[in-house]
């Protein structure tokens, strides 16, 4: 996916300016079907926006935006900056013969102010924007604009299923070279959402990050009365250090236990019984951590 990176400007505008800055933003409504951490396209879907426009008034206009590359299953912590975001549209030919009549040749403009929001996260979108595409001669003008999310976009925060939303409002400002007199608002052409109840197009569940827990023994086998020593550590999913505590059961009995430091642990096991030991050691994980476990088996003899 390439994205188009424009100088945002404001061009000087007229009537065919106001309709190219209604029609970009036109679609339908799409829904998303993503699992795992391998969609299969994303999520996605779109609603009615009213956007003011100079001479044309209040115009209500539908909106699609697809965040192709984002999971409907995400881990906490999981940074959401560089995801593409296409916001697609599709210009009618009923309004492309009065443009290019009026003497515009292409339709193109960028996005300001879009922020997606996943919960309450804000996901800020970089760079929106699509190159002018020339008017055909005959029928409708399909028009996609891209972006990324924001580099200072947060991380995925604590685990539970939350909303995908489209922004409540944005500005479009469209670039145009048709020179009538008739000035663009300094910000663009405001767009408000019509309905904030239709503004969720899909849903994420964030789940703990999967650990891997380690341990290993000094010696496999140890004479009764010497001291068993095995190292632990816990790596979380996502490559960060393990935080919380690890449990030690001997042959499914607990003996004792230790909070992690730095992600690491040393037990220093005494008075083991003559035989084989199985030795569990179990990472309890936190609230953004899922557990897990490791068996050691070590053997006491005389």
């Amino acid at each position: 996916m390439t994205i188009s990176r424009i100088n945002s400007r404001l061009a000087t505008a007229g009537v065919a300016t106001a309709l190219v800055a209604g029609v970009m933003v036109a679609g339908t409504a799409g829904s998303a079907d993503a699992a795992g951490t391998t969609p299969a396209r994303g999520l996605g879907g779109g609603t009615t926006f009213t956007c003011v426009v100079p001479i044309l008034g209040s115009i209500d206009l539908p909106l699609v935006a697809d965040i192709p590359d984002l999971p409907t299953s995400l881990p906490t912590g999981l940074p959401l900056s560089g995801l593409p975001v296409d916001v697609t549209s599709t210009v009618p030919s009923s309004l492309l013969g009065p443009l290019a009549f009026l003497g515009l040749g292409d339709i193109g403009g960028s996005i300001s102010g879009f922020s997606m929001l996943l919960g309450g996260l804000p996901l800020s979108i970089d760079d929106l924007s699509a190159l002018p595409v020339a008017i055909p001669a005959l029928g409708d003008l399909p028009l996609a604009a891209t972006g990324l999310t924001s580099g200072g976009t947060a991380k995925v925060g604590a685990p539970g299923v939350y909303d995908l939303a489209l922004p409540t409002s944005f500005n479009f400002l469209p670039l145009s070279s048709l020179p009538l007199p008739i000035p663009l608002p300094e910000l663009g052409l405001p767009c408000t959402i019509k309905d904030p109840s239709a503004a969720v197009v899909g849903q994420v569940t964030v789940r703990k990050q999967t650990s891997s827990l380690a341990a290993v023994a000094a010696k496999k086998t140890i004479r009764k009365g010497a001291v068993a020593k095995v190292a632990a550590s816990v790596t979380r999913e996502l490559g960060g250090k393990g935080a919380g505590g690890v449990q030690v059961l001997d042959n499914g009995k607990l003996v004792t236990s230790k909070n992690l430091n730095g992600g690491n642990a040393k037990f220093a096991l005494r008075h083991l019984k003559l035989g084989k030991h199985t030795l569990t050691f179990k990472y309890l994980g936190n609230a953004k951590t899922a557990g897990a476990t490791r068996t050691v088996k070590l053997s006491v003899v005389k």
